[in-house]
């Protein structure tokens, strides 16, 4: 790839704004690359590739997602066995360097190529109430329209879902809970992954490492006691790339999601508050239509905070939640 599609890939990787050029500098977002005119080109793509490589060559200038990037070309080949032909046997990463025979040429700079490792995370979610989520159940007695609510939510997988209590008998789609999820993880920031480890099949022996992108997943369910429990609404949130909340459940609604509404990062800002849009889909007009919305608090601690900050899960001690002041 030339410089600028690397620059350019890079930034989409990181939700920044696209790279703006000028005849002696590359900006993105507010941060400016300049480069001196001598080494400018007459022909507009060549002088793009310039100026991309030297914003490349000091990407770790770059506020919150900056890194030092490693400069030279790695390749990245596949093993192969004659004995198993086209299943993969693994991987192999490397360079060449291809230098002239001197006998006193010196000896290449030395690159660290050490891979990163991922940081330790706590993610603390807090469900505090619902509003307008679907009923789908009538009411023994009195025919009225009920759902018994609770919402479920997972980082790394829905094997390891936590789920809040029932709040029974909901007649209008509100429901309150006060309970808190916690989601211990590690994430790589360079590459905006999170990492993970278990078994790819049930009787591997051993673990294999799994990269994802860093997504909280919270559903909302109708509780049944004798049928399966009714799935009634779901959301995705990015954390570094969260869609802001709503101050309120009034302005609570499917244009948070729009790929140009306003965002955070959670890495950046630690915590936030707000209201986000349950959503299921049609399957006839293959479109999102609302199902509910929750009052959520999403805060983020490295795992040393985490332990010299310590909270209970659910209503649980240290730092417990109040029990919800109505509980229908």
């Amino acid at each position: 790839m030339t410089p600028a599609t690397i620059l350019k890939n890079l930034c989409h990787l990181y939700h920044l704004e696209t790279p703006v050029y000028t005849e002696t500098s590359v900006r993105i977002g507010a941060k400016l690359f300049r480069v001196d005119e001598s080494m400018c080109r007459s022909d507009q793509f060549e002088n793009n590739q310039v100026l991309a490589l030297a914003a490349l060559g000091r990407w770790k200038e770059m506020p919150i997602v900056g890194f030092s990037l490693v400069p030279e070309h790695v390749e990245t080949r596949s093993l192969f066995h004659p004995s198993k032909p086209g299943i993969e046997q693994g991987k192999i990463q490397m360079w060449i360097d291809l230098l002239q025979y001197k006998e006193d040429r010196p000896l290449p700079e030395a690159v660290d190529i050490t891979p990163r490792k991922p940081k330790a995370y706590e993610l603390r979610v807090i469900i505090w109430n619902t509003q307008d989520v679907k009923l789908t159940e009538d009411d023994f007695f009195t025919g009225e329209k009920k759902s018994d609510i609770y919402v479920k939510g997972w980082l790394s997988g829905a094997e390891d879902a936590q789920c809040t209590d029932v709040h029974y008998r909901s007649l209008t789609g509100e429901g309150n809970f006060n309970w808190r999820f916690i989601f211990p993880f590690e994430y790589l920031s360079t590459e905006n992954q999170m990492v993970f480890k278990k078994k790819a099949m049930i009787y591997s022996r051993v673990e294999t490492e799994f990269k994802t992108p860093c997504r909280l997943t919270l559903q909302v369910w109708d509780n049944d006691t004798l049928l399966p429990d009714d799935f009634l609404g779901t959301m995705t949130l990015e954390l570094a790339n969260l869609p802001k909340g709503s101050p309120s459940p009034h302005k609570c609604n499917l244009s948070i999601f729009d790929p140009m509404a306003r965002t955070v990062n959670l890495f950046k800002i630690k915590r936030t508050k707000g209201w986000w849009p349950f959503y299921d889909r049609d399957e006839k007009t293959r479109e999102n239509f609302l199902t509910g919305k929750v009052e959520a608090e999403l805060e983020i601690f490295l795992l040393d905070d985490a332990i010299a900050q310590p909270a209970g899960m659910g209503r649980d001690e240290p730092q417990s939640l109040p029990p919800p002041k109505y509980v229908m």
